[in-house]
């Protein structure tokens, strides 16, 4: 999809980002459990919602926050040291600013917070605690990620991805050991201290090695005009990130104001188990977005662009709609084995949930390279829509049927606002809505319902044989396979494969695995030079 170096770069990085995030959510899915049965559902809800609500204090940053990694990228790619010295500078004295600015509104918040959500008079004093520890972790963590955007400006993905996953481990262990002695929401919070410090402190080395010197300069001598460019820059990521927030947040909020902090926390199990839809595929656009921003320092044709955008946009996809396929006809065995419990109207929450995801993913390569190139003013337009319809249809919604009129809401909104911004992007780079998007997404849709509805139904007979834990493994295991087989398949009959797709695969998978594939007609064969 790009020069053949670059293209096996995007690669890597990509597949180091995927098996981090596969690790760590593995961790989540041992770790989870744990949690619920020690805390109760009602009181992990309380973490959900309180996470939730302070998450939005971070908007107060006017977007700056959203911009570092694209400045970093380009001033890395210039050998600017001094601005990114000073990029630094401002994270640091920004968020710090910002927590002791916006202390009296946490202060009004903080005893209010378990009566506006329902909670009983002993789990009120403990959120109450919690909300403050929350509070301060929340812009002391920001202060510092700038350390942790400069290693991924720098495209240093691999070791990103192995300092997460380490300090993960450590996050989940000191949270095991706090769950047990019956340290409560607290073994959460300093599960969350004891890793960020960790990750702050080696990111900082990191920073200071590249730099060569300390990473702070006088804050009175920053670049007034770098200041007005992350100021203009932020402006519109401030307002997709609100979406965002509206996005990933707002349901559980509502759902514990309309329904119970329970509720939140089952809507919370379902999410976490549709975001994977979501969170695999787009570590591909994250390792994109520092590309994109050498290519636009480079002034690439946008002829070159679009090419691009069409293969990555169709990866992503493929990626995002067999995952998705794969957890809707799977859900009730992940449940089974996950947490031994079947909840009612599972299947409807999660899938519900990927729609989503799975639709928002669409606009994952357009979003990314937007930012990359620094101009997300297109993204900003279908935030504002996006974010319109969904808490509004929401919102309408929720008084009449709970929790899966706030789901229904957010799917519909999703799906008109991701139209939106379709409709625009294209227009930008001259595409046309079936080069842009019919083309090749029709036969990922042809291929992703027929192997859904054909492993669902496996899948409820899989149960009859037994919901031990072994059990739902082992059918849970043969039903992955034969799901991704049906898949692969179907792919195959509808046409979605082209030649450039068949030799980067030779390029990036081993011969003896591709030859098997061919040998199974899941993909077309290829037609290699015959040996003289």
């Amino acid at each position: 999809m790009a020069d053949r170096p670059t293209a096996q770069k995007v690669f890597r990085n990509s597949m180091a980002m995927t098996g981090a995030t596969i690790i760590i959510l593995l961790m989540g899915f041992v770790v989870i459990p744990v949690a619920i049965h020690r805390v109760g559902l009602a009181l992990y809800g309380v973490w959900v919602i309180l996470s939730g609500v302070l998450s939005y204090f971070s908007l107060f940053d006017l977007g700056v926050g959203g911009t570092f990694v694209t400045q970093l990228a380009m001033a890395a790619a210039h050998h600017e040291r001094h601005t990114v010295r000073q990029i630094i500078t401002i994270s640091l004295l920004l968020y710090v600013a910002m927590g002791v600015a916006l202390s009296p509104v946490a202060y009004y918040v903080a005893p209010r917070f378990g009566l506006w959500f329902h909670l009983n008079a002993s789990d009120q004093h403990i959120a109450e605690s919690a909300f403050w520890w929350v509070y301060a972790y929340l812009f002391l963590s920001q202060s510092f990620s700038v350390f942790g955007s400069l290693s991924i400006a720098l495209q240093k993905l691999r070791l990103v991805s192995t300092i997460n996953v380490l300090f993960q481990i450590v996050n989940y262990t000191v949270l095991l050991i706090g769950l047990a002695r019956q340290w409560g929401l607290y073994a959460f919070i300093i599960a969350n201290y004891v890793s960020w410090i960790g990750t702050t402190i080696v990111y900082g080395v990191l920073t200071v090695q590249w730099l060569r010197e300390t990473p702070l300069v006088n804050p009175l001598k920053i670049s007034k005009t770098l200041i007005k460019t992350l100021l203009a820059f932020g402006g519109w990521i401030q307002i997709n990130r609100l979406s965002n927030q509206i996005n990933n947040e707002t349901d559980r909020i509502l759902i514990g104001l309309y329904v119970s902090a329970a509720a939140a926390g089952v809507y919370q199990v379902g999410n976490k188990l549709a975001l994977l839809s979501r969170r695999f595929p787009l570590n591909f656009s994250s390792a994109l977005l520092p590309v994109f921003s050498v290519w636009e320092a480079q002034h690439q044709s946008q002829e070159h662009i679009r090419s691009h955008y069409v293969d990555a946009s169709r990866y992503l996809a493929l990626a995002t709609f067999f995952l998705s396929g794969l957890i809707a006809a799977t859900s009730t065995l992940i449940m089974y084995f996950w947490l031994h419990h079947r909840y009612s109207q599972f299947f409807l929450i999660v899938s519900l949930l990927l729609i989503t995801y799975t639709v928002n993913n669409l606009t994952g390569i357009g979003t990314t390279y937007l930012r990359g190139i620094g101009k997300p003013r297109l993204e900003s337009y279908y935030a504002i829509v996006g974010s319109v319809l969904k808490l509004g249809l929401s919102l309408s919604l929720a008084s009449r049927w709970g929790l899966f009129g706030i789901l229904l809401g957010t799917a519909a909104g999703t799906v008109l606002g991701s139209a939106y911004f379709l409709w625009l992007f294209f227009r930008v780079l001259s595409l046309d809505w079936w080069h842009g998007l019919g083309q090749w997404v029709v036969p990922i849709i042809a291929s992703t319902l027929p192997a859904l509805l054909v492993i669902r139904e496996l899948s409820h007979w899989a149960l009859s044989l037994g919901t031990g834990r072994a059990t739902t493994f082992l059918s849970l295991l043969i039903m992955s396979m034969l799901y991704t087989l049906l898949f692969a398949l179907f792919l195959r009959i509808s046409g979605f494969y082209a030649d450039r797709d068949i030799n980067r695969l030779a390029q990036l998978m081993p011969t003896s695995w591709l030859h098997v594939i061919e040998l199974l007609h899941l993909i077309p064969v290829l037609h290699r030079p015959k040996p003289s």
